[in-house]
Protein backbone atom coordinates (compact mmCIF):
# COMPACT_ATOMS: atom_id res chain seq x y z
CA UNK A 1 0.00 0.00 0.00
CA UNK A 2 2.05 2.66 -1.44
CA UNK A 3 -0.43 5.24 0.74
CA UNK A 4 0.70 3.77 4.03
CA UNK A 5 3.95 4.42 2.79
CA UNK A 6 3.62 7.88 2.84
CA UNK A 7 2.02 8.15 5.71
CA UNK A 8 5.02 6.79 7.15
CA UNK A 9 6.96 8.89 5.91
CA UNK A 10 5.24 11.47 7.74
CA UNK A 11 5.95 9.71 10.75
CA UNK A 12 9.49 9.61 10.23
CA UNK A 13 9.54 13.78 9.53
CA UNK A 14 7.70 13.83 13.35
CA UNK A 15 10.11 11.60 14.73
CA UNK A 16 12.96 13.94 13.46
CA UNK A 17 11.62 16.83 14.90
CA UNK A 18 10.80 15.09 18.45
CA UNK A 19 7.10 14.59 17.98
CA UNK A 20 5.34 11.20 18.64
CA UNK A 21 5.78 9.60 15.21
CA UNK A 22 2.57 9.91 13.76
CA UNK A 23 1.75 10.17 10.15
CA UNK A 24 -1.14 10.57 8.09
CA UNK A 25 -2.79 11.48 4.30
CA UNK A 26 -5.70 11.53 2.82
CA UNK A 27 -6.45 10.16 -0.57
CA UNK A 28 -8.86 11.06 -2.90
CA UNK A 29 -10.95 7.86 -3.69
CA UNK A 30 -11.72 8.69 -7.41
CA UNK A 31 -8.90 9.85 -8.74
CA UNK A 32 -6.47 7.66 -6.23
CA UNK A 33 -4.36 11.19 -5.55
CA UNK A 34 -3.01 12.10 -2.37
CA UNK A 35 -5.10 15.50 -1.70
CA UNK A 36 -3.00 16.47 1.87
CA UNK A 37 -0.84 15.03 4.41
CA UNK A 38 0.74 15.46 7.71
CA UNK A 39 2.65 14.29 10.87
CA UNK A 40 1.78 15.35 14.73
CA UNK A 41 2.86 19.24 15.35
CA UNK A 42 1.54 18.83 19.26
CA UNK A 43 5.01 19.86 20.57
CA UNK A 44 6.34 22.89 18.13
CA UNK A 45 2.60 24.25 18.42
CA UNK A 46 2.16 23.91 21.76
CA UNK A 47 -1.39 22.21 20.68
CA UNK A 48 -2.75 19.25 22.05
CA UNK A 49 -4.78 18.64 19.43
CA UNK A 50 -2.13 18.84 17.01
CA UNK A 51 -2.64 15.30 15.96
CA UNK A 52 -1.50 13.70 12.59
CA UNK A 53 -5.19 12.90 11.65
CA UNK A 54 -6.81 16.00 12.44
CA UNK A 55 -4.49 17.96 10.59
CA UNK A 56 -4.53 16.38 7.74
CA UNK A 57 -8.37 16.43 7.62
CA UNK A 58 -8.02 20.55 8.22
CA UNK A 59 -5.29 20.82 5.19
CA UNK A 60 -7.71 18.57 3.03
CA UNK A 61 -10.64 20.93 3.89
CA UNK A 62 -8.91 23.96 3.19
CA UNK A 63 -7.62 22.68 -0.13
CA UNK A 64 -10.94 21.56 -1.59
CA UNK A 65 -12.94 24.46 0.41
CA UNK A 66 -15.24 21.49 1.54
CA UNK A 67 -15.89 20.89 5.44
CA UNK A 68 -16.95 17.43 4.62
CA UNK A 69 -14.80 15.16 2.28
CA UNK A 70 -16.69 11.79 1.55
CA UNK A 71 -15.12 9.49 -0.96
CA UNK A 72 -11.88 10.16 0.72
CA UNK A 73 -9.78 7.83 2.47
CA UNK A 74 -7.29 8.55 5.66
CA UNK A 75 -4.22 6.13 5.78
CA UNK A 76 -2.57 6.41 9.21
CA UNK A 77 0.06 5.34 11.30
CA UNK A 78 -1.73 4.89 14.55
CA UNK A 79 -5.55 3.37 15.34
CA UNK A 80 -7.16 7.07 16.06
CA UNK A 81 -7.62 8.29 19.22
CA UNK A 82 -10.88 9.31 19.84
CA UNK A 83 -10.28 12.75 19.29
CA UNK A 84 -8.86 12.42 15.73
CA UNK A 85 -11.88 9.28 15.32
CA UNK A 86 -14.42 11.77 16.12
CA UNK A 87 -13.26 14.08 13.78
CA UNK A 88 -12.91 11.25 11.10
CA UNK A 89 -16.87 10.87 11.24
CA UNK A 90 -17.32 14.43 11.34
CA UNK A 91 -15.67 14.99 7.98
CA UNK A 92 -17.67 11.87 6.72
CA UNK A 93 -14.05 10.33 5.39
CA UNK A 94 -15.06 7.10 3.92
CA UNK A 95 -12.77 4.63 4.77
CA UNK A 96 -9.81 4.90 7.29
CA UNK A 97 -6.45 2.17 7.45
CA UNK A 98 -4.02 2.56 10.24
CA UNK A 99 -0.77 0.34 10.75
CA UNK A 100 -0.85 -0.32 14.54
CA UNK A 101 -2.95 -0.71 17.29
CA UNK A 102 -2.85 1.99 20.29
CA UNK A 103 -3.21 -0.21 23.51
CA UNK A 104 -3.39 3.15 25.42
CA UNK A 105 -5.96 5.52 23.35
CA UNK A 106 -7.43 3.99 20.52
CA UNK A 107 -10.72 4.13 19.71
CA UNK A 108 -11.22 1.55 16.76
CA UNK A 109 -10.52 -1.40 18.51
CA UNK A 110 -8.16 -1.35 21.50
CA UNK A 111 -10.59 0.70 23.30
CA UNK A 112 -13.89 3.02 23.42
CA UNK A 113 -14.54 1.74 19.45
CA UNK A 114 -16.22 5.24 19.32
CA UNK A 115 -17.94 4.33 16.13
CA UNK A 116 -19.78 1.21 17.20
CA UNK A 117 -20.83 2.77 20.44
CA UNK A 118 -22.10 6.39 19.08
CA UNK A 119 -24.16 5.32 16.51
CA UNK A 120 -25.26 8.77 15.33
CA UNK A 121 -21.50 9.19 14.17
CA UNK A 122 -21.50 9.14 10.26
CA UNK A 123 -20.13 5.51 8.89
CA UNK A 124 -16.26 5.35 8.32
CA UNK A 125 -15.19 1.95 7.07
CA UNK A 126 -11.80 0.84 9.34
CA UNK A 127 -9.56 -1.41 8.60
CA UNK A 128 -6.61 -2.53 10.33
CA UNK A 129 -3.64 -3.28 8.11
CA UNK A 130 -1.38 -5.68 9.43
CA UNK A 131 1.40 -5.67 7.24
CA UNK A 132 4.89 -4.81 6.86
CA UNK A 133 3.88 -1.27 7.60
CA UNK A 134 2.65 -2.03 11.10
CA UNK A 135 5.54 -3.09 11.98
CA UNK A 136 7.51 0.09 10.86
CA UNK A 137 5.21 2.04 12.49
CA UNK A 138 5.25 0.07 15.61
CA UNK A 139 9.13 -0.16 15.53
CA UNK A 140 9.18 3.74 15.14
CA UNK A 141 6.86 4.54 18.17
CA UNK A 142 9.00 2.04 20.48
CA UNK A 143 12.24 3.75 19.40
CA UNK A 144 10.85 7.50 20.02
CA UNK A 145 9.54 6.03 23.37
CA UNK A 146 12.76 4.22 24.28
CA UNK A 147 14.58 7.13 23.45
CA UNK A 148 12.52 9.85 25.04
CA UNK A 149 12.73 7.39 28.50
CA UNK A 150 16.49 7.83 28.00
CA UNK A 151 16.70 11.43 28.12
Amino acid sequence: MIFMKEALIEAQKAFDIGEVPIGAVLVDLKTNTIIARAHNETEITQNALNHAEKLCLERAMAKCGKKVLPETALFTTLEPCPLCATAISFARISKCYFAALDSKAGAIISHTQIHKTHPHFFKTAYEYIKDVYSEESEELLKSFFKNLRKK
